[in-house]
């Protein structure tokens, strides 16, 4: 009889490692609720909070054990990847299934002549409140881990075996002729290694023009979601319910924002302990311009895992008011998921334990990858954005007064546009939309604190009597001077981006300029 045994802590265990030790127990837990006996592979296990241990008999021909465990994990169905192990007790839709397929494709899978065997593109349709929304995904015939996962295992037990890009997202052998160059590791690393899909969450979010044969191309990336692991005792449980359920769950916009609706989604089912996971490893894989065919991970960002941390609080509330935005329409008639830029913002400060306001400035000037400004797509969020400010906890409390007080100063200056132009509606809006403008403009344009006053002071003095500033100068004061003026200035960009005044005085940023929805979106 032969034995194979892999522990959480065992030197050389990334948390990569330690994820695909978790994808391996799930797996077998899986097999023991669901396979019969005579079915199931030819061995036997055993599991505890640490560790693997498989027993299994050598035989001349080779391994069935392995072979019977690797057609079982790695499946194909409906030509997508399948991984019982990851899906618990209910398989995920088709079209989930079809966006965690794509995500493995682009961060395992991204060298696809040795990775993946395609047969063609097929187009599915599924709906989101009566909208038809389509969506495209690549039939395979195998892949790297249902072909050859069985092989190479075997190869490990009597020889250490080369890690490739395919293994572990990122590795590369450094110089090519030279064989020790190349990272290789034996069955106790290898095997953890080879079930890193089924532990992981892949869903892609984001992407970069990158020179393309000579060619600037958009190219999606992925957000490779890494659980630390603690523990194995509850792993079975923890992995199907790190899953998106549904296909608004799988609209991610950052891999920030992907870790912290896996944690809310964890917490809500009691499993965010950080007796079971420690962190969550987020990896942002994307084209660069000295290889645009592949995928190599770009950033790296730990979230921690404790399900009291206010500030995952705070994001349940984002969460909650700023859910992904519903289909939308394009020139051609066809429906799409458009992009989120608030939520994730709010996600990257949160987790780097800034107050989730910080930097909002940077939004209301930066472009997308069209070279289209950004503050034209905040309008879609801005009745989410508004409802957040009321509902959410502030550091202090000038910070709500800033914001209110510049939501009065706009209310009194688009009343006063408005009664002015009461018999000329398209003059009224006009005006309007040049006031916002101007506003906006005054406030990104101050790069002192004594401009920054001053454009305050310009439009509350514009405005007349403000009832929100009677009294409460004393809390707005520690917010305006040398060393705060920019919180206060970040302030005043999301009291412009969240106004919410009468039918007429909702200004459309995008008036001037129609949305072309960018092929990212799409």
């Amino acid at each position: 009889m032969e034995s194979l045994r892999c522990d959480l802590f065992e030197p050389g265990m990334t948390p990569l490692h330690r994820a695909g030790l978790g994808g391996l127990v799930s797996t077998l837990c899986w097999i023991e609720k669901n396979i019969p006996d005579i079915e199931r592979p030819i061995g036997q296990w055993t599991i505890d909070e640490r560790s693997v241990t498989l027993i299994w008999e050598e035989t001349v021909e080779g391994n069935p054990f392995f072979d019977r465990l690797f057609s079982l994990a790695f499946q194909i169905q409906d030509g997508l990847i399948y991984l019982p192990g990851q899906y618990g007790e209910l398989s995920p839709p088709l079209e989930v299934r079809a966006a965690l397929h794509e995500g493995l494709l682009l961060s395992f899978y991204d060298h696809r002549p040795t990775s993946i065997g395609s047969k063609t593109l097929v187009e599915r349709t599924y709906e989101v409140d009566e909208n038809p929304i389509s969506y495209r995904y690549l039939l395979l015939s195998w892949y790297k881990h249902q072909r050859d996962g069985s092989a190479l295992l075997h190869e490990s037990l009597q020889v250490p075996v080369g890690v490739t890009r395919t293994l572990f997202p990122g590795a590369v052998q450094r110089h090519a002729g030279h064989k020790t160059s190349q990272i290789t590791q034996s069955a106790r690393l290898l095997l953890p290694l080879l079930f890193a899909p089924v532990g992981v969450l892949a869903l892609k979010t984001g992407g970069k023009r990158v020179n393309d044969r000579g060619t600037r191309r958009f190219k999606p990336g992925a957000a490779l979601l890494i659980p630390d692991l603690n523990s194995l005792s509850e792993v079975q449980y923890l992995l199907p319910n790190f899953l998106p359920s549904n296909a608004q769950d799988c609209q991610i916009a950052s891999v920030v924002d992907a870790a912290l609706q896996a944690e809310l989604r964890l917490r809500s089912r009691n499993l965010l302990s950080h007796e079971t996971l420690s962190s969550l490893r987020c990896v942002w894989c994307c084209p660069t311009d000295w290889n645009s065919r592949l995928q190599p991970p770009s950033t790296v960002t730990e979230v921690n895992v404790d399900a009291m941390d206010a500030a995952l609080d705070q994001f349940e509330i984002a969460m909650r008011v700023l859910p992904p935005l519903l289909p939308r329409q394009n020139k051609k008639g066809e429906y799409f998921w458009p992009r989120s830029y608030i939520r994730p913002f709010v996600a990257e400060n949160l987790a780097s334990s800034r107050p989730w306001f910080t930097g909002f400035s940077r939004l209301m000037i930066a472009q997308d990858s069209s070279n289209k400004p950004i503050r034209s797509s905040l309008y879609l969020e801005r009745k989410g954005l508004f409802t957040m400010i009321q509902e959410i906890t502030w550091d202090a409390p000038g910070e709500e007064i800033i914001v209110r007080a510049v939501h009065e100063a706009m209310r009194c200056r688009y009343g006063r546009i408005a009664a002015e132009n009461t018999q000329n509606l398209a003059a009224m809006k006009k005006r309007m939309t040049r006031e916002y403008e101007r506003q906006r403009l005054a406030f990104v344009g101050a790069k002192t604190a004594d401009a920054l006053r001053y454009a305050l002071a310009d439009l509350w003095s514009r405005a007349g009597s403000n009832s929100v500033l009677r009294g409460v100068w004393p809390q707005i004061l520690p917010l305006l001077n040398n060393e705060k003026w920019q919180v206060s200035r970040d302030l005043a960009l999301i009291a412009l981006a969240s106004y919410q005044g009468k039918e007429q005085e909702n200004v459309d940023p995008t008036e001037a300029e129609e949305i072309d929805e960018t092929e990212e979106q799409q």
